[in-house]
């Protein structure tokens, strides 16, 4: 039994390394500045004759070509750094996965741009945690979670998909388990995944600006094709976008490559004198089977347990002189044994007070999110009672109007009124005045004609007295 023991020992440490925990969530942080200017991978001075020496299928490419200073990640890792900016939960299909605490998300489209690297276009976040989700890893959606992250392995500039129209550059973001390659079509991806933009604006900071909307996105793609420039890394291909070469053309300005420098961590990313740091890690302990296709091992929380195993096992195989000396060192050091546990205790303290300040971060959200909605209803009902207010200011402004127009239409009536009956009092007086004026003529002419027959019965009478 003695002679067995070290093996069941190897067989034991063998298995507690091999178990691991992949998950995903989906996140969203705050939204940085936004640089209006160009970016500096773009030479003003239009080289016609630029070498377009783009390698589409370079299988010997290292995809940590600036080391990355040893620095490697763990799901562990992904769990600690992602989760102040977001939740982890369980998704049926995938397991633990991550969602971003950012409103009207969606990947490799919010709060970031494209820079043309030695890796192709590479996707350059604002976001705080961008290192990880837009450069490892796929993007998902559901209707019970919205966009969520499933972590994977594989470090790759962006793992998108590009289009190109005649006017038009379109990306999507790939699927969980989707890679790049013939197969890969309009079809694979919802028309919802896709961003696009017209071409002249790429390599803009601020192309959010330029996105088009998504109710032309169906015509869009119509009339777009798929681009079909790969590379390979390690285990994967990746897309790398469309030509500097054709880019140049659309643009007018020569495509400069951003020389890509490996960070130490998170907090040292950033495009900085035509050089992209990025913090990308390489996987510990990586295999065929931490690709992003193959996250779901354990639904429970993970802890730094595994790595304690880890790195206690690679002492154990690099000290140990033979086999035989194996099952002495593990049973004869009890320290070792209280460190493991204290180590645990730790870890779990860890994870206890990660939790309570997640449950704190949700009461947090739901309460901003609550007084959000109460803000939003006030306004709404300020809005609502402001209209009302103006709609009755205006009815009554309408009904003043039709009363002062009534007024005016019967004065007016008035007037018109007043004049016609002036009008007639005149016409009656100037027909009594010409009656009168003809009664006096009448009596003119009688009185007239008698008294000329008067003098004539005179003249008669005196002629007749002289004759006799």
């Amino acid at each position: 039994m003695k002679k067995y023991l070290p093996s069941l020992l190897i067989l034991f440490s063998a298995g507690v390394i091999a178990l691991g925990c992949n998950s995903v969530a989906y996140a969203q942080g705050d939204y940085g500045n936004y640089d209006n200017g160009y970016d500096n991978n773009y030479d003003n001075n239009y080289d016609n004759g630029y070498d377009n020496s783009y390698d589409y299928n370079d299988d010997n490419y290292d995809q940590y070509g600036n080391g990355g200073g040893g620095v490697q990640i763990t799901f562990n890792d992904f769990y600690n750094q992602l989760a102040p900016y977001g939740r982890w939960v369980i998704d049926p299909s995938y397991g633990r996965v991550w969602i971003a605490n950012v409103p009207n998300f969606q990947p490799y489209s919010s709060n970031g741009y494209w820079t043309y690297t030695d890796y192709g276009w590479t996707w350059v976040s604002n976001y705080n945690w961008g290192w990880a989700p837009f450069h490892y890893g796929r993007w998902g959606h559901s209707s019970l979670h919205g966009w969520f992250w499933v972590p994977g392995y594989e470090w790759g500039p962006a793992w998108v998909g590009w289009s190109s129209s005649s006017d038009m550059y379109g990306w999507a973001p790939l699927g969980p388990g989707m890679n790049i390659g013939v197969s890969f079509s309009f079809g694979s991806i919802p028309v919802s995944y896709w961003t696009f933009m017209p071409r002249r604006y790429l390599g803009y900071h601020n192309i959010h600006n330029y996105y088009v909307p998504r109710s032309r996105y169906s015509t869009i793609i119509r009339h777009s094709n798929i681009v079909r420039n790969y590379r390979h890394s390690r285990n994967e291909r990746y897309a790398l976008g469309p030509s500097p070469r054709e880019v140049s053309r659309s643009t007018g300005r020569a495509v400069r490559t951003t020389r890509v420098v490996s960070a130490r961590n998170s907090r040292s990313t950033g495009l900085r004198n035509n050089e992209l740091h990025m913090y990308r890690p390489s996987v510990r302990g990586s295999s065929s089977n931490t690709r992003s296709g193959n996250v779901r091992r354990n639904s429970n929380t993970p802890t730094r347990s595994r790595s304690n195993v880890n790195r206690s096992n690679s002492t154990q195989r690099s000290s140990r002189p033979s086999r035989s000396n194996v099952n002495p060192r593990r049973s004869t050091n009890p320290s070792r044994a209280q460190r493991s546990s204290a180590q645990q205790r730790a870890a779990q303290q860890r994870a206890s007070q990660q939790r309570t300040q997640r449950t704190s971060q949700q009461r947090a959200a739901q309460q901003r999110a609550s007084r959000e909605r109460a803000s939003q209803q006030r306004a709404a009902q300020q809005r609502a009672s402001r209209e009302r207010a103006s709609q009755q200011r205006a009815a009554q402004q309408r009904a003043s109007q039709q009363r002062a127009s009534r007024e005016r239409a019967s004065q007016q009536r008035a007037q018109r009124a007043t004049q016609r009956a002036q009008q007639q009092r005149a016409q009656r007086a100037q027909r009594t005045q010409q009656r009168v004026e003809r009664v006096q003529q009448r009596s003119n002419t009688r009185s007239n004609a008698s008294r000329s027959s008067s003098s004539h019965s005179r003249s008669s009478n005196s002629h007749s007295r002289s004759r006799r």
